[in-house]
């Protein structure tokens, strides 16, 4: 998981030809229009399992699980700067000064790739394996893994010393803004909120009736909403761990929910719809009857203009505010491992990159589109 994941990641897709190819597309066109290839850029010789952008959104790495290589790319040009073997792969995240790419190999390694030198170091080893999510504190200094099998756990290290300060069941974790503390969430519903500096737990949030599948921070750090398998989404107070309200629209089970970034809205993704609430008064303001593939998740802009949702065969892009359909991607891809969205600010603000199962990377700038 990377920093810009924390809206929850919806990932989307890429149908075109070529295995191990990334993809530049550009959006041109009013309401509806649909995306134009631009550019192929070949490159890994497998599947694309981790992608995330740089800070300064001038960059992009890319990690292969099939052929254990990073690439990393100019986010403009598409041209290839560099490229590293390493571990099989199952997830990379980017330091928040960019000096450093955390990378969780599925074989239980866990290295520390410093940009600058090329060094690549061990910094834990585990005998778990399977599916991994790495993530780095937006203060950047900790980091965090969810290790897949034999059981899923999550675990928490000091960047510079590379000590463990935590281990715990889980299966998502999600870092407040300031970095200090994290939730995760578990099979028996309960959502846990720790001291990532200490490991102490701070709250347990009970009150799912299933699984709950996410938590996520609201923006000032004083709210955490959360999604279960009870087809809810709770929000709570993430100082005294009371909670304040529970939202009870949605037809089936909630995979996601996420904070817009200004903190007015949650947007929360459940197998049948995507659903848009006030996040002060917990009223439903829009909803869109979109079904929604397991893997797939939905995402905020980082700006909150827009909402972004992978759905069967398409990727498509919603206002934000009036829950109208703006865009629509297609693709023909059945898995997508992973999106990324440039940082608002950066030289390349407004683009959306996203790997699938055939080791195609795709490239959007919705800043692109015609008048």
């Amino acid at each position: 998981m990377n920093k810009l994941e924390k809206w929850l990641l919806i990932s989307f897709a890429a149908a075109l030809a070529a295995v191990g190819a990334v993809w530049l597309l550009s959006r041109r066109g009013a309401e509806g229009a649909e995306v134009q290839l631009r550019t192929v850029l070949p490159g890994h010789t497998g599947r694309v399992i981790s992608l995330a952008f740089f800070p300064d959104g001038k960059t992009i790495v890319s990690a292969g699980m099939d052929d254990h290589s990073i690439h990393l790319w100019d986010a403009e040009s598409g041209q290839l700067l560099f490229q590293i073997k390493t571990v099989p792969i199952g997830s990379v995240a980017v330091s928040p000064n960019g000096q450093k790419v955390f990378v969780g190999g599925r074989g239980g390694d866990y290295r520390l790739w410093d940009v600058s030198t090329g060094e690549l170091k061990t910094l834990v080893s585990s005998p778990q394996t399977g599916y991994t999510g790495v993530e780095f504190s937006p203060n950047g200094q900790t980091v965090a893994a969810l290790i897949g099998s034999p059981s899923r756990s999550i675990s928490i290290w000091d960047v510079k010393t590379g000590d463990r300060i935590l281990t715990t069941n889980g299966i998502s974790f999600m870092y407040s803004p300031d970095g200090k503390q994290f939730a995760s969430s578990s099979m028996d519903g309960a959502v846990k909120v720790w001291n990532a500096e200490t490991g102490a737990l701070i709250h347990t949030l009970r009150g799912h009736g299933g699984k709950a599948n996410l938590a996520a921070f609201s923006p000032d750090g004083k709210r955490i909403v959360s999604a279960g398998d009870d087809n809810t989404v709770k929000i709570w107070n993430a100082d005294n761990g009371s909670l304040i309200h529970t939202l009870k629209e949605h037809r089936g089970k909630v995979r996601g929910a996420a904070y817009s970034p200004d903190g007015k809205t949650i947007s929360s993704v459940g197998e049948y719809d995507v659903k848009i609430w006030d996040a002060e008064t917990a009223v439903q303001i829009h909803t869109i009857n979109e079904q929604i593939n397991f893997y797939l998740l939905h995402l905020f802009s980082p700006g909150g203009k827009y909402i972004v949702k992978s759905v069967p065969n398409a990727v498509k892009i919603w206002d934000a505010a009036t829950g109208e359909p703006l865009y629509t991607l297609r693709h023909s891809s059945e898995h997508i491992y992973r999106i990324a969205h440039s940082p608002d600010g950066s030289a390349t603000e407004g683009t959306i990159a996203a790997a699938d199962e055939k080791g195609e990377i795709l490239i959007w700038n919705l800043n692109d589109a015609a008048p």
